[in-house]
């Protein structure tokens, strides 16, 4: 992390990842992402059919909540 000044309001400092830290940040998606691959290797299709269905639900709350939060 490094600080950066604010463009909007000199008074405010931001925080942002270093090119170490954003490696790093991927480097744990990839292995969150992996884990989570894996993990319904074995279920029966129709469990994946409705896990896919739920997931994708939940993903639409998601970028609706941050959309109304003002994030999105």
């Amino acid at each position: 992390m490094r600080r950066v000044a604010s463009q909007s309001d000199a008074r405010r400092t931001g925080l942002e990842l270093t090119e170490l830290g954003q490696r790093h940040g991927a480097a744990i998606r990839a292995y969150k992402w992996g884990i989570f691959a894996e993990a319904p290797g074995d279920w029966p299709e129709d469990d994946l059919v409705t896990f896919a269905r739920l997931f994708q639900r939940f993903s639409g709350w998601m970028t609706e909540a941050k959309a109304k939060a003002g994030k999105g």
